[in-house]
């Protein structure tokens, strides 16, 4: 899967389902298949999940993340912000900058996977969400973004 569009500000966004009970968010990950690009940067975020969209973010301040990882896991700490959380999010990773040019639906690729997850994608910062609602065999795609807490 990859972001929907080559302007910054393009989101990328999964829904986190939160079982039951309240956990403290240690990390995030995304799943990087492919990376043409060389160095790139990242904004991290995390929205509350709202009406079926992503709603307000969740995060005090700006998570940028620097990687230039050719394929494998991004992990992003986020321990520092002392989030618990008791209900479904959204994480997501915006497209701040590239180093080198490229084109994101080739050389920019991340893991998914045909299960029954929910995908939000925004075109630029201003754009309004849209869910990708694409279904093969009766399945929806499901992206490699997750995260890792601890039960309160």
């Amino acid at each position: 899967f990859y972001f929907q569009s080559n302007r910054l500000g393009t989101e990328l966004a999964s829904l986190i389902e939160v079982k039951k009970g309240s956990y403290y968010l240690k990390s995030a990950h995304f799943n990087i298949a492919e990376n043409k690009f060389g160095t790139l940067f990242f904004r991290v975020n995390l929205y509350e999940s709202l009406n079926g969209l992503p709603g307000k973010n969740l995060l005090s301040e700006g998570v940028i993340v620097k990687t230039a990882l050719k394929k494998g896991t991004l992990s992003v700490d986020l321990a520092r912000y002392n989030l618990v959380l008791a209900d479904d999010f959204i994480l997501s990773l915006e497209w701040v900058q590239a180093l080198n040019q490229g084109k994101l639906s080739k050389d920019l690729m991340f893991c998914a996977a045909l299960g029954n997850g929910s995908i939000f994608t925004k075109s630029t910062s201003q754009a309004k969400w849209r869910a990708f609602t694409q279904k093969k065999f009766g399945f929806r795609p499901q992206l490699g973004f997750y995260v890792e807490g601890a039960a309160e």
